[in-house]
């Protein structure tokens, strides 16, 4: 699939993401990850300074993009930091965050 039709996928699922914007829960149990709410809501924290909880719809697009299986975790937050425009100076911190671990030597085994 060339990029252009993947951004065009992703706006599509996007759209269908918009009326649970907010919804933690949801997103963690859409994830698989309801074992660690509260590292969802500290990383949604992390990205959304202005409102705690609150989800930025860039997460959804980050979900999406991380639950593709041909890509390794690695590359999964590279692409998340795309998604996200942002500098991935503090990637391994978010790392932290959206896997729920305390130490790195965990993630680069995956």
């Amino acid at each position: 699939m060339n990029p252009e039709d993947e951004l065009k996928q992703l706006e599509e699922k996007r759209k269908s993401f918009a009326p649970l914007r907010g919804d933690v829960q949801h997103l963690a149990s859409y994830l698989g990850l309801e074992r660690c709410p509260e590292a969802l809501k500290e990383f949604f924290r992390i990205l959304d300074q202005q409102k705690k909880n609150s989800l930025d719809v860039r997460v959804y697009d980050i979900g999406l993009w991380m639950l593709r299986t041909d890509v390794k975790m690695r590359e999964k937050m590279q692409g998340a930091f795309q998604i996200l425009d942002e500098k991935s100076e503090n990637l391994d911190i978010i790392a932290l965050y959206w896997k729920g671990i305390k130490s790195l030597k965990n993630l680069k085994a995956t």
